[in-house]
């Protein structure tokens, strides 16, 4: 740990923990991204299903990856994102 001397108004010395300025420790900050990389996974598979002629109906749309599993990811994702912030750090 990095350990650095502040002098403050009072001109006494302390030395503080550089990661105690970031206000998620670093296992919540891995939950985040996670969270956002699924999030980002069920949009990619929400995208698509359409038909490239607008004249032409396809029914590619109302399968089960755009209806379940797209909404799942996206929402198992926000739930991770809200866990990771939520979480508290007891040691």
């Amino acid at each position: 740990m990095n350990k650095t001397a502040v002098k403050n108004n009072a001109t006494e010395n302390r030395t503080f923990d550089e990661s105690t300025y970031f206000a998620l420790p670093k296992k919540n900050v891995k939950y985040l991204i996670a969270g956002f990389a699924v999030m980002l996974l069920g949009y990619i598979f929400l995208s698509g299903g359409g038909s490239s002629d607008p004249k032409v109906f396809s029914s590619a749309m109302f399968g089960a990856r755009y209806l379940v599993v797209a909404p799942l990811l996206i929402l198992s994702g926000m739930a991770l994102v809200i866990i990771s912030i939520m979480k508290r750090n007891l040691k």
